[in-house]
């Protein structure tokens, strides 16, 4: 199953331009087999170690356990 990761913090202007789009994405009936993942920046320390995370706005796509794609700070 496809997978997003979104990584955010509620103070991050960048992740408020980025969630509309991302919803959009997850709600695309095209996608429906797909999770969503959210990871907030200032909480999940954790998480963001094991995905080497270093910026709140990024965006992660996986194919199962396979990374397919990154992206920080697209708006």
């Amino acid at each position: 199953r496809p997978i997003l990761i979104e990584v955010t913090a509620p103070w991050c202007s960048t992740c408020r331009v980025q969630k509309p789009h991302v919803d959009a994405v997850a709600a695309d009936p095209r996608l429906r087999e797909a999770v969503l993942l959210s990871i907030d920046f200032d909480s999940q320390k954790d998480a963001l170690r094991r995905l080497n995370v270093r910026s709140q706005s990024t965006l992660i796509a996986l194919r199962g356990r396979e990374e397919r794609g990154r992206a920080t700070g697209i708006t």
